[in-house]
């Protein structure tokens, strides 16, 4: 799978597509084995490696996920593991199943935001508590003591009053027409720099979950 990793594409453009449908390795190994190029493979609250993702509704989805926050609704633009010190590098993401009906990813570089001088400085000024249990911390959406953005509306809360224009700054909404959208095929592999692209997903109410199903692993 190394072989077919376009490094450059990820490098600049902050991700990149696979065609895994000829893979002689059956997807999930895939998935793994391209992740295990890239860095150290790790588990999300203590599941396994290679984790399924289908639209789930708020009553039967895990009690900390934008999944019971917003169900089989859309999903707003957010990198993943936002409420870990450092969220993990790269989001490997693989389509297991689909049809015409599934709901589509959609990708956002921030590098690539058209913002003022003002919106910028909120970035790295208005602080948010990024809830996590008891190890909850506070922090902002950018700094230039790091490297990567921290954004996830639902784990973050505003602390003061530009909480929620800086919320709607990187929202869906205000950046339609900059979105990169995914239609996922079978076998299709995408590969995000979760430090540089946030990413969202369509709204998937009345379809049935099986129309959609991603196997996602998380990289440090």
């Amino acid at each position: 799978m190394n072989d077919l990793l376009n490094f450059r594409e990820l490098s600049t453009r902050g991700w990149t597509a696979v065609d895994a449908s000829a893979a002689r390795i059956g997807l999930a190994q895939a998935v793994e084995q391209l992740a295990g190029t890239l860095g150290r493979p790790v588990p999300l609250r203590g599941r396994r490696l290679v984790q399924e993702l289908r639209p789930t509704p708020s009553e039967r989805a895990h009690p900390r996920s934008l999944s019971m926050l917003f169900g089989e609704g859309a999903f707003p633009l957010h990198i993943d593991t936002a409420h870990w010190p450092v969220p993990c590098r790269y989001v490997v993401m693989a389509c297991a199943s689909a049809d015409g009906h599934a709901a589509r990813t959609s990708l956002l570089p921030i590098g690539r935001l058209t913002l003022t001088r003002d919106e910028q400085s909120m970035l790295h000024t208005t602080v948010f508590r990024v809830r996590s249990g008891r190890h909850s911390f506070f922090a902002t959406v950018a700094s230039r003591e790091r490297s990567f953005i921290r954004f996830d509306p639902g784990c973050m809360e505003p602390t003061c009053s530009s909480g929620p224009h800086v919320m709607s700054l990187l929202s869906s909404n205000r950046w339609a027409s900059s979105l990169e959208e995914i239609d996922w095929e079978p076998g299709v592999i995408v590969v995000v720099d979760n430090w540089r692209v946030l990413h969202g997903r369509d709204a998937a109410a009345g379809i049935e979950s099986e129309s959609r199903t991603l196997l996602r692993v998380l990289v440090q």
